[in-house]
Order: C-alpha cells, then sequence, then structure tokens
C-alpha cells in the first residue's frame, strides 16, 4: 500500500465511524480531515511555500493589500535567492486570488 492509499483507508475508516453524527455533518467532517492532512503533506523548498488562511468573511482586497505590502519588504531581503523565492511565492499567491 501507498501513503495515499493508507491516508484513504484511515479517511474512510474514520468517515464510517462518525456516521452517527449525521450525514452531512460527517461528510463536512471528513473534507475537512482530508484537507488538513493535505496541508501537512505540503512541503516547499525554503520559502516558496505561502500558507494564507482567510476567515469565511475576509475580504480578498483587503489580503491583496497586505500581499502588496509584504511584496514590498521583501525587496529589503539581503539575500538575493531568498528574496527572489518571497517574491515569487507572493506573487504566485497574488495570482491566485485573482483567480
Amino acid at each position: 500500500l501507498d501513503a495515499q492509499e493508507i491516508s484513504w483507508r484511515t479517511s474512510t475508516m474514520s468517515f464510517q465511524q462518525n456516521e452517527d453524527l449525521g450525514s452531512d455533518d460527517a461528510v463536512e467532517q471528513w473534507r475537512m480531515k482530508k484537507l488538513l492532512q493535505n496541508l501537512q503533506d505540503a512541503r516547499g523548498n525554503g520559502t516558496s511555500l505561502i500558507s494564507l488562511h482567510l476567515p469565511p468573511k475576509e475580504q480578498i482586497s483587503r489580503v491583496q493589500k497586505m500581499l502588496r505590502e509584504e511584496l514590498g519588504t521583501a525587496g529589503n531581503i539581503k539575500s538575493h535567492a531568498n528574496k527572489v523565492a518571497v517574491q515569487s511565492a507572493i506573487k504566485a499567491t497574488q495570482n491566485r486570488l485573482r483567480l
């Protein structure tokens, strides 16, 4: 068995154990567990990975403004390699928000 299949089987067993919660709650709980597992498994190369958590009612324009400020601040990083990695990660995050 590979890691993904084990993860799926574990999630399925957990889902079956929680059926008494009601089908909608159990599905939502399964989705949340799967999302958290995917986030735990995510890996980046040094400073190339950004985790951006938005509350449900957060205004996208406010987050975009924060990212613009962070992009400006990233220009102060002395190491060229780190500066480029941070700036490209922030730009990729900005592009994802535009979708």
